[in-house]
């Protein structure tokens, strides 16, 4: 059942067949070639540089890790993103469960919103009702907020 889809095999094959495309296209036109090739050496530097100029990893993950090492009991429990293992290690100290233990029933010292838990949230709200309410009355009800940065809003236990 593992999916086949996968970025690392699809995206040489895409990046061959635009290079190709591009080469037929801007055949007899080496200005036009140079010109586009160009550009598109441009677009991807500029998005390389601000990846590496916004820094999320200094600046938003380790200092979230950082604010649960430093508050967080030893051995606590994390709902999070699994890039928390590398920080907490790879035992059952970590779990990924944006679902705030819906299924599990297991309750975390610390649930930890990132991007992508937040987007996830968001959907639930038409596509598992039953899961948002979960969510949004646990954290309302259990928890209050007591970290927040741009990458990440961390809430603890009460």
């Amino acid at each position: 059942m593992k999916l086949r889809v996968y970025l690392v095999h699809t995206i040489p094959l895409f990046a061959a067949l635009g290079a190709l495309w591009i080469w037929n296209w801007t055949e007899g036109r080496k200005l036009l070639r140079t010109a586009v090739v160009t550009v598109i050496l441009f677009i991807q530097f500029v998005g390389i540089g601000y990846g590496v100029w916004k820094n999320q990893y200094r600046n938003e993950y380790l200092p979230a890790a950082a604010y649960m090492k430093q508050h967080g009991p030893a051995g606590s429990l994390i709902m999070a993103s699994g890039e928390f293992a590398f920080e907490f290690g790879f035992d059952k100290r970590v779990v990924d469960d944006v679902r705030l233990g819906y299924f599990s029933g297991k309750k975390p010292e610390f649930y930890v919103r990132d991007i992508w838990y937040a987007d996830w949230l968001e959907k639930a709200g038409t596509r598992d009702p039953a899961v948002d309410r979960h969510v949004r009355d646990t954290l309302a009800e259990r928890y209050h907020e007591v970290y927040r940065n741009p990458g990440y809003t961390i809430y603890q236990l009460r």
